[in-house]
């Protein structure tokens, strides 16, 4: 194994070479679900954004359905198509790896993902009763959050090799994780929410998707080096620590900032009365 750099980056990609035809299908994003080798084209952290330009264009009519059944009944409705549609998926069509990209690329299969974070957002901009009861409460807080978070483990925990398990372990983590996302966002920000290390956590989360695309780049030369002999030797931990995770949010804030994802400055502006709103 080894050999020169241009081989091991032409042959390092997890589906095949790194060709023209892989680098036109990570640019045009919509290859990646028609077939494994556009699944996995550089980067491969891209292969969700075909999935998501399906739900914004799904989503003024999922809003309107929203308002119209509610967004309890709206997120149960989602989950039952999600479990129908993967349970249909596993017992009538092919579920290995070589066309496991249709499963992953396509909003049949998992709308209750986008289904719960409108919910959620709709909760938090009409704060329901029940919603301030338990973020009030500590200890009804934490049970709930406890009980979230044992959803979200037991999602993770089933072996998805058994094709059946499908069916049921994403939407499980989706509404374990999704519930922990609401605690949070409607809770009063306390001592730990104002601490620097929270502070610094929400900084990195802002940029956290351009983190994974400078990720995926970056890595190809960890795998290099490893390829090379080099895992775990004195210079691989020198990039590791020193190159790769500190020179990945280097690069990634600036992409950030081109994508649009940095938080903008709020500007006050003036009122009739001559007061200032924010």
């Amino acid at each position: 194994h080894g050999g020169e750099l241009r081989h091991n980056i032409e042959f390092i990609g997890p589906y095949g070479q790194f060709s023209a035809r892989q680098a036109l299908d990570g640019f045009l994003l919509f290859p990646r679900g028609f077939s494994l080798v556009g699944f996995g084209a550089v980067p491969p952290s891209l292969w969700f954004v075909f999935v998501l330009l399906q739900y914004y264009l799904l989503f003024p009519l999922a809003y309107v359905l929203l308002l119209r059944i509610g967004p309890l009944a709206f997120a149960a409705l989602a989950m039952t198509l999600s479990l129908g549609a993967t349970y249909w998926y596993i017992a009538y069509l092919d579920t290995t790896a070589a066309h496991g990209y249709v499963w992953a690329e396509w909003w049949l299969f998992h709308p209750f993902d986008f289904a719960f974070g409108m919910s959620i957002g709709y909760w938090l901009v009409r704060r329901p009763p029940w919603l301030d009861a338990i973020v009030g409460r500590w200890p009804l807080a934490l049970a709930t959050a406890a009980g979230a978070i044992a959803l979200h483990t037991l999602g993770g925990t089933i072996d998805t090799s058994r094709r059946i398990a499908w069916v049921s372990a994403y939407p499980l983590e989706a509404l374990g994780l999704g519930i922990v996302v609401l605690l949070v966002a409607a809770a009063a920000p306390g001592r730990l929410m104002r601490s620097s290390g929270a502070k610094l956590m929400a900084w990195i989360g802002v940029i956290s998707y351009t983190v994974l695309i400078v990720n995926d780049c970056v890595r190809l030369v960890n795998h290099y080096l490893v390829i090379q002999g080099f895992g775990y030797s004195p210079g691989w931990w020198f990039f590791i620590i020193f190159v790769y995770v500190p020179g990945t949010v280097a690069l990634a804030y600036p992409l950030a900032a081109v994508l649009g994802l940095l938080p903008r400055a709020q500007r006050d502006v003036p009122t009739a009365n001559g007061g200032v709103a924010t």
